[in-house]
């Protein structure tokens, strides 16, 4: 909402329209108007940049993780979050190999943070194609699981640390809001092939 400069009373909006009609001209606006900086700043939080994006994932996989933990044996709820699980970090890893670790493996000081990433996403992908392949009541399961959430735990926290630093020094902000875009589509085609 324009604020005016407090030096300057604001008139009715009525007295304004009277005072063109009655000069029968169009006079520009009697106020300087200025927007508070407030503004911009909450239209930039409200658009959502790659970091942001990611992080809400790694908030999801952190939650069904600690979730997956607390079931027994071959329960129904484990093989709901399960599920739910295995597509959705699967479909996010692939995701952001396609965006921002694409953006990073182009530039020459993120290369090798990108491919210690892209390696670790190597590894959690096999932990889970070996959880697929195990009886979940047995309690190899769920030490195997453990494992599998220890690993994506340093990951996470590794590239919410580590890798966005990196990536804002290579990426613009323009770039990093639009990541979002094609994160959300590629995700999306992901899930659907592994669902």
């Amino acid at each position: 909402m324009p604020v005016a400069d407090q030096d300057t009373a604001l008139p009715e909006w009525t007295d304004i329209q009277k005072k063109n009609n009655a000069k029968n001209t169009r006079e520009p606006f009697p106020l300087r108007v200025r927007w508070p900086s407030e503004t911009f700043n909450e239209r930039q939080e409200n658009i959502m940049n790659i970091y942001q994006r990611i992080v809400q994932d790694h908030d999801k996989h952190r939650e069904l993780a600690s979730r997956i933990m607390k079931t027994e044996g071959n329960s129904d709820e484990r093989n709901e979050l399960w599920a739910q699980f295995k597509p959705e970090a699967t479909a996010h890893a692939n995701a952001e190999e396609q965006t921002l670790y694409a953006e990073l493996l182009e530039a020459q000081k993120s290369q090798e943070q990108a491919r210690h990433s892209v390696h670790e996403h190597k590894e959690a992908d096999d932990l889970i194609k070996e959880l697929d392949e195990m009886d979940m009541s047995s309690g190899g399961w769920i030490q195997k699981f453990e494992k599998l959430k220890e690993e994506l735990e340093h990951h996470m926290k590794e590239e919410e640390n580590d890798v966005f630093e990196i990536a804002k020094k290579v990426i613009s902000n323009d770039l990093a809001n639009d990541l979002v875009d094609k994160f959300e589509k590629r995700k999306s085609s992901e899930i659907s092939e592994v669902a």
